[in-house]
C-alpha cells in the first residue's frame, strides 16, 4: 500500500500571509490539527500545527489577581495582557511555522511513512507529486491502513 492510496486529496491550506487566528479558525472548522502552508504561488513552504498554536499561547501570562470579597485585584495590569493576545492572535503563519516540511511522494509505502511519522515525531505528512501538493496523509489514516491490512488476512486461526 502506498501514500497515494490513503492520503486525503481535498487538502486545507493556509497562506503564509494569514494570522494565526485565522489558521486556528481554519483547523477548528475543517477538525484538522495542522495546515500546509502555501506562497503566492501555491507552493508548500512551512506547514503549522496545533503544538505550533500551543508553543505560542504558552508564551502568554495573563495576570496574576487575588479575589478578596468578590472583587479580583490585579497584581499587574491586565491591559497589557489584552494587548499581548491580540498581538499574538494577529501574527501571521510565517511567524510561527515549520519550515522545515518533511514531505513524502505519493508512492511511498505506507510502512516508511509511519517510520517517518514515528521518527521525526509528527503527526502529518505532506504528498508531492512534480512539486505539487497532492494530498495529506495523517497518523490516522496510517492507523486505519494497517489495521485494515490486518482485518484482509482472515484467514482460519486469525484473531
Amino acid at each position: 500500500m502506498r501514500a497515494g492510496d490513503i492520503m486525503t486529496e481535498d487538502v486545507t491550506t493556509v497562506s503564509e500571509g494569514a494570522t494565526i487566528g485565522e489558521a486556528a479558525r481554519l483547523m477548528a472548522e475543517k477538525g484538522v490539527g495542522g495546515l500546509p502552508v502555501t506562497d503566492v504561488k501555491g507552493q508548500v513552504v512551512g506547514i503549522i500545527t496545533e503544538r505550533d498554536l500551543l508553543w505560542r499561547a504558552q508564551e502568554l501570562r495573563p495576570p496574576t489577581f487575588v479575589p478578596i470579597m468578590g472583587a479580583f485585584i490585579y497584581l499587574e495590569n491586565p491591559e497589557r495582557f489584552q494587548r499581548d493576545l491580540r498581538k499574538a492572535i494577529s501574527m501571521s503563519v510565517r511567524d510561527v511555522m515549520t519550515r522545515r516540511v518533511i514531505t513524502v511522494g505519493e508512492d511511498a509505502a505506507v510502512e516508511d511513512v509511519a517510520r517517518i511519522m514515528v521518527d521525526k515525531d509528527i503527526n502529518r505528512v505532506p504528498v508531492m507529486k512534480e512539486g505539487r501538493l497532492v494530498g495529506i496523509v495523517a497518523r490516522a489514516d496510517v492507523v486505519g491502513a494497517i489495521l485494515g491490512e490486518e482485518a484482509k488476512g482472515g484467514g482460519e486461526g486469525d484473531v
